[in-house]
Order: structure tokens, then sequence, then C-alpha cells
């Protein structure tokens, strides 16, 4: 099975218009019922990020049947070969030079962008 969607991705040339291009990959999430990927948010956490890492955790095992690990952001940094999607702002968002800001994300919105292999899901705020 092979997920694509972006919902509330942003155009890396204008951060507020969606970005709806497509790029196919050789890389799979999930492969013969298996996953390297992890979960990653900061030790810290305020509820709402716990709580959407453990509902993608879910819905990520209701389709897949894979059960993902979700794991803290201690000592981890991005490299090409790491499987993570990381949710938030934690050390994978810093060693990456993500960021983001009210200015290009209104309101409660979000983006998603992939780097190497790491799949980053960023909000302005932790809301």
């Amino acid at each position: 099975m092979v997920l694509v969607g972006c919902f509330g991705c942003v155009s890396a040339q204008n951060p507020t218009e969606p970005d709806t291009s497509v790029k196919p990959t050789s890389h799979y999430l999930v492969k013969q019922a298996k996953s390297n990927y992890k979960i990653v948010i900061t030790e810290d956490a305020g509820s709402l990020i716990v709580t959407a890492s453990q509902e993608l955790q879910s819905l990520f095992y209701q389709a897949t049947g894979v059960m993902l690990p979700i794991v803290y952001d201690s000592g981890l940094t991005h490299s090409a070969d790491n499987e993570y999607l990381s949710i938030g702002k934690n050390a994978l968002t810093e060693s990456a030079n993500l960021t983001a800001s009210q200015a290009d994300i209104k309101g409660q919105g979000f983006y998603i962008k992939t780097i190497d292999k790491t799949v980053y899901m960023l909000g302005a705020t932790d809301r």
C-alpha cells in the first residue's frame, strides 16, 4: 500500500499557497507489512502534540496494519537515512533548520515537508 497525501501543505516558493505537486519516489513508508519509521515528538510535548502522535499512530495502524513506535527527540538529528514522522517543533526540526511562523501559516494551519526520508509536520504553534 502506498499512501500519498498532502493535507495543509504549503509551497516552498510561497508558504501561503498550497503545493499541489506530487513527486514520485522509490521510498515507501510501508513495504510488505513492515516499516522502519518512528513517530518523533519532543519529550516536553504538550497534550495536543501527544494526542496528534497517538492519533497518527492509530490511523497508520488502521490503514496499514503496522504499529509505528512513538519516540522522543532526545539525541536525534536530521540525516538523509533517518526514517521519521516528526510532529511539532523538536530536535529534528531544529537540526533541519525548519521553522513555521504565524506570518507563514495562518490560524491553526500547518505544513508537511519531506526532507530526504523524514516527513516533518509543523505548525506555527502547538495548537
